[in-house]
Parts: structure tokens; sequence; C-alpha cells
């Protein structure tokens, strides 16, 4: 959770932003941020293309709004920028690799150290 608390002390406005998401599927903000920062980990582990689930991905792109901090936290924690690259709707494989590498590096983790 110590990446999920830098982001919500940093830019507590991010909570605002994705409030209307929490609201829509009953999730707290601490769970929205867990999931985008546990997939950047994942993009940070593997040299493979993946993809966000839906919801990770507007809740990634509200956080890269926030382009000064985003920056930081990219360099900060991966070494390097992680761009967000809107892919194709029909790519199915890029979804079950990103399931895939999920379940085997994050589900059914209570905690995540690195997060």
């Amino acid at each position: 959770m110590k990446k999920v608390n830098e982001i919500k002390r940093e830019i507590p406005l991010i909570i605002d932003k994705i409030d209307n998401i929490c609201k829509q599927y009953e999730l707290t903000s601490d769970e929205l941020i867990l999931e985008l920062v546990r997939f950047l980990d994942l993009i940070h582990i593997t040299d493979q293309k993946l993809s966000p689930s839906y919801l990770v991905n507007l809740v990634w792109h509200e956080f890269i709004l926030f382009t000064r901090f985003y920056e930081q936290f990219c360099l900060k924690h991966y070494t390097r920028f992680i761009h967000h690259t809107p892919g194709k709707r029909e790519d199915a494989n890029v979804f079950k690799r990103t399931i895939k590498l999920y379940i085997t590096r994050c589900a059914f983790r209570k905690s995540c150290a690195n997060c």
C-alpha cells in the first residue's frame, strides 16, 4: 500500500477524480488505485505488451493528467516513464496475457509489499 498512499498523499484530488467510478462500481479509491499500481508493476516486470482492465484504464487516465507527479512516480518506482499506448479492442490475446501475469504475480495476495 506504500505506492497507493503516496499517490493519495501527493495528489489528493485524484480521489475526487475517480469518485464516480468508485460509486458506480461500488469500490473504494484504495481498491482502484491499488489495481492501477499492480498493473504498472506488471508493466515494469515484463517486456511483453499488456492491456489494462476497463476500470484500471479509467483510473490510469486520471492519474496521467497529473503529469509532473505521474512522471516522478514512474521514474522513482519503475526507473522509466510508462507510456499509455491505446491498443485495439479486438486484441484479446494481450488482455489474456495480462490476466495470466496478474494471477501469477498479484492475485490472492491480501497485501502487496511493493504496492
